[in-house]
């Protein structure tokens, strides 16, 4: 198995820390992801993209469940994820679940309209 070796984000307020579960990567998100995190989350996704796509995994778990806040210019960057994967090979497109936190009405809204930008490739749930 191939395995995507990227290095975790850590500001002030806003951390994103990969781990592998079996062949699954799994990308834990926590803080505040506000203006200032915007251009690390954006250099984030490029690099975690580009090595999911080099690495042809087929499952990436994104766990926003201690996600507090996140303002639409780094939503726009998940946005953007979502579209290049959908506008990949098909053979290269790989899912993206995200794992929302019940207790945060803002991720239930937010995150359920990313489905309408890769319903094939993203899936919301929750989990304990």
């Amino acid at each position: 198995m191939t395995t995507v070796a990227i290095e975790p984000l850590a500001l002030d307020n806003f951390s994103i820390v990969p781990s592998w579960e079996g062949s699954t990567l799994r990308i834990v998100f926590s803080g505040n992801a506000d203006m200032d995190a915007r251009v690390a989350l954006e250099a984030f996704v490029k690099r975690l993209n580009g090595q999911v796509l080099a690495a042809k995994l087929k499952r990436v778990v994104c766990d926003m469940r201690d996600l507090y806040f996140m303002n639409s210019a780094c939503f726009k960057c998940l946005v953007q994820w979502i579209d290049s994967i959908v506008k990949s090979d098909v053979e290269q497109q790989y899912s993206l679940s995200f794992i929302k936190n019940p207790k945060m009405p803002w991720q239930a809204r937010s995150l359920e309209s990313l489905r309408h930008f890769g319903p094939a490739i993203v899936l919301i749930k929750i989990e304990p």
